[in-house]
C-alpha cells in the first residue's frame, strides 16, 4: 500500500489518473523517489520559468496598466 504513495503523488502532480502509473510500480522504492523529486523540481523551474517570462513580458506595457492586464488575463 506504502508503495504506491509516490505513484499517487506523480498522478496528483501531473493531473493524471492513478492507474496511468502502475507502470512505475518496477521501480525500486528509492528509484520513484527520486522520480517524484525530479518531477517536483522540474515543475518548480518550470513556474519560476513562466513566471520570468510573465514579468518580463509586463515591463513593455506602461506601468498604469500592467495591474489592468494581470487582472485581465487571471495573474492576480
Amino acid at each position: 500500500m506504502a508503495a504506491d504513495v509516490p505513484q499517487r503523488r506523480l498522478a496528483e502532480m501531473l493531473g493524471r489518473p492513478a492507474e496511468e502509473f502502475a507502470a512505475f510500480a518496477v521501480l525500486a522504492p528509492a528509484q520513484l523517489d527520486m522520480l517524484v523529486v525530479a518531477v517536483e523540481a522540474t515543475a518548480a523551474r518550470q513556474r519560476e520559468a513562466l513566471q520570468r517570462a510573465v514579468d518580463e513580458s509586463l515591463q513593455h506595457l506602461p506601468p498604469v496598466l500592467r495591474s489592468t492586464v494581470k487582472a485581465a488575463v487571471g495573474l492576480r
